[in-house]
């Protein structure tokens, strides 16, 4: 088997047809269709259409070594598995053409990564690979030979990961706005959009506090408490975002704010002793604080890793589904804390996932109570699809 050397760029997106016949270059075109069946650690399964050709594609993994495998097919058993696809059709053209022995493929991609243009230059030998420069007519790109964000699967799965996204920008945004629904990307980072999340709940917060001390009333207080709990399961789940020693003096702040006036059934409301917690100025200075981390730019602030969000929300959702799950089989009643997670994972994240398993599982935990969860085989079932899908993203 030949194995081919290949080196792949990104291009800023430009009249490639009109630069090559300029150049006096011969190419040709390809449209291109491209979807997934199976993506896992070990198989992918994908299935393509060139032009008016049907293909299957499937490359088995184990340890280094890597099984290709492909076939044709007919147009109807091509339209049959895209029934089962999983994440997004991926459309694009192809060109192609030939400088001194090195073959030249430039995908122009649609729909939803209309944006992206990419380069793959495949070569003889290693040697050439190394000497090559690009030809003087692509003038703006970056090598991506190395960078697994840009392979078809994850566009699949992901998006197009060429796009930035400036978090410090969009929180001066929703800094003028009262009214604020979150819908993240799929290819946006964990560190970006958990500081957007986190601003957004922090806004809540304040003015839930502000409310609280201007009502002076039960329901305010319910309704800032509500508030803060949402921030601590928000620390929960995403323990390393920021640097660890900003991470703990942030976590620890909340945390201590939410046993202060811990809204347990219990208790009798004392109000003047809310009152006086929620007035202190204390709170304003760690809000500020807060304030200062999210509206700044700089990578200082960053936890140890920084992720695709989807992924990471994927794993979490899974593994907090796992435990529900367990504990549902298991006839146990102590599961507030699993739903408590994942209904926040649902809330801020599930329209990043196209699978209807999720939003289904979003609306049965929205209009079922606890107890209803508990003995519901129907919760069973949503939670086993919902876990099988994650897996491909986590």
């Amino acid at each position: 088997m030949v194995c081919e050397v290949q080196r792949r760029f990104l291009l800023k997106n430009d009249d490639f047809i009109k630069i090559l016949k300029e150049e006096k270059i011969i190419y040709s075109k390809d449209k291109i269709r491209v979807f997934f069946t199976r993506i896992s650690p070990f198989c992918d399964v994908k299935y393509k259409k060139i032009n008016k050709n049907y293909y299957r594609f499937s490359l088995y993994k184990l340890h280094d070594i890597l099984d290709k495998k492909n076939h044709k097919l007919s147009k109807k058993e091509f339209k049959q598995q895209s029934k089962k696809l999983i994440g997004s059709v991926i459309k694009k053209t192809r060109i192609s053409f030939e400088i001194n022995s090195a073959r030249f493929l430039l995908y122009k991609f649609k729909n939803n990564l209309q944006d992206l243009v990419i380069l793959k230059v495949v070569f003889p030998t290693f040697e050439k690979a190394k000497q090559f420069n690009l030809p003087h007519f692509f003038k703006s790109y970056k090598e991506i030979s190395d960078d697994e964000n840009f392979y078809s699967k994850n566009l699949a799965l992901y998006g197009d990961f060429s796009k930035i996204f400036d978090s410090a920008r969009c929180i001066k945004i929703l800094d003028k706005q009262e009214d604020i629904s979150l819908h993240f990307p799929n290819q946006i980072q964990s560190f970006e959009a958990g500081k957007i999340l986190l601003f957004v709940l922090l806004k809540r917060l304040k003015n839930d506090r502000l409310n609280f001390l201007q009502k002076l009333n039960f329901e305010s207080f319910e309704q800032f408490f509500a508030s803060l709990r949402q921030i601590c399961i928000f620390f929960e789940l995403f323990s390393t975002l920021f640097e660890k020693s900003i991470q703990n003096k942030l976590q620890d702040y909340i945390l201590n704010l939410e046993k202060q006036i811990c809204n347990d059934k219990i208790c009798k409301f004392e109000l003047e002793k809310y009152i006086f917690i929620l007035s202190d100025e204390k709170i304003n200075d760690i809000f500020l604080d807060m304030d200062f981390i999210l509206k700044n730019d700089c990578s200082f602030y960053q936890g140890e890793k920084n992720q695709i969000l989807k992924s990471l929300v994927a794993f979490k959702l899974r593994k907090e589904l796992v435990f529900l799950k367990k504990k549902i089989v298991k006839s146990q009643t102590n599961h507030e804390e699993e739903l408590e997670r994942i209904k926040f994972l649902l809330c801020y994240f599930a329209t990043m996932f196209e699978e209807k398993s999720i939003e289904k599982l979003k609306n049965y935990f929205e209009h079922n109570h606890l107890e209803q969860i508990s003995y519901d085989e129907n919760a069973v079932k949503q939670i086993e699809k919902s876990i099988k899908k994650l897996k491909i993203y986590s």
